[in-house]
């Protein structure tokens, strides 16, 4: 017990922890263990840290991403979402008192939240296929990583990508 807190009392002051008994070096060693084994737990730190040194490896083999971009689809203005409720509009032909009013389209989606979920699913993937060229239904069943999801790869761009789908 004793090495637990003479090993704590060095990492508190910022010390790189390094065994100095027998008995340190076996504490260092369960640790070791301990955040190997919590890595594959998801939110743990070493899983979090364990996702940062991925990114890291990323950034190293295939360079800084481009641009970051933060997707918030606004259900409650977006006439899709009416459309997904019931409401009968042509949003190719959509007129100035068919556009969703706020507080409506957020009364509509409170009374059906499966709505909003299904829209934001829709965007979603439209971002994906049409943004980084990438079909989220073709994947497999295993879900991906978060470094891996946000580092699919050089994107051929979105001219390229408009380029192959038209082939």
């Amino acid at each position: 017990m004793e090495a637990v807190r003479t090993l704590s009392d060095r990492a508190v002051t910022g010390a790189q922890p390094t065994a100095t008994t027998e008995e340190e070096r076996k504490v260092l060693e369960l640790m070791k263990e301990v955040k190997l084994i919590s890595a594959n737990i998801p939110g743990s730190s070493a899983s979090r840290l364990t996702m940062r040194n991925e990114i890291r490896a990323n950034i190293l083999s295939l360079g800084v991403p481009s641009f970051y971009i933060t997707v918030n689809p606004a259900d409650v203005y977006n006439p899709i979402v009416k459309y997904l409720s019931g409401h009968e509009i042509d949003i190719d032909n959509l007129m100035s008192h068919e556009v969703p009013v706020y507080w409506e389209q957020a009364k509509a989606i409170a009374r059906n939240l499966g709505v909003a979920a299904d829209f934001f699913d829709m965007f979603l993937n439209a971002f994906f296929s049409a943004i980084l060229c990438y079909d989220p239904k073709q994947r497999s069943t295993e879900p991906l990583p978060l470094p891996r999801l946000l580092a699919l790869g050089p994107s051929p761009g979105i001219g390229r990508c408009r380029q192959d789908r038209s082939q």
